[in-house]
């Protein structure tokens, strides 16, 4: 989190230049491209540091869910880029925000919600910013104070 603060001060000198459009435009390219690495990383199954997420729980029951977890979290229904001339927001809508918090911090939830059975789901982080990720993300904070795209 200290090198995200790092490069905020580091990029509001620069986008003091290109005034609340500019701005606007450049945390909506920045919120897609978090959008888009997360969601990379949300189908290989890895939490932002790289590591991979604890494998689910094998089920003996008929129609038992198999195979890569948060398929549908990782598309662009549920999870959301917005921007304002201030700020880029990668996040979750709808139920799915509630279902990717659980499985973001390891939350203890019904199976079936609401009336399965509870269950302490490991921590598997879904979203997040990644050392790459912030050396891209400086490029094109740079690329844009500069007029090069």
């Amino acid at each position: 989190m200290a090198q995200l603060q790092a490069l905020e001060g580091w990029a509001a000198a620069l986008m003091e230049r290109l005034g609340p459009a500019g701005c606007r435009q450049l945390a909506l390219q920045i919120a897609r491209e978090l959008r888009q690495r997360n969601t990379r990383r949300m189908r290989a199954q890895q939490g932002p540091d790289g590591a991979g997420w604890p494998a689910r729980k094998t089920s003996k029951r008929k129609g038992a869910k198999t195979g890569p977890m948060m398929r549908g979290l990782a598309s662009a229904r549920w999870l959301r880029a917005s921007a304002t001339p201030a700020a880029a927001e990668v996040g979750f809508s709808g139920r799915a925000g509630r279902i990717a918090s659980i499985h973001h911090y390891g939350q203890r939830a019904p199976v079936n919600w609401p009336r399965g059975p509870n269950y302490d789901y490991p921590a598997r982080a879904l979203l997040g910013i990644s050392d790459d990720d912030l050396v891209k993300l400086r490029g094109m904070i740079l690329a844009q104070a500069t007029g090069r795209q």
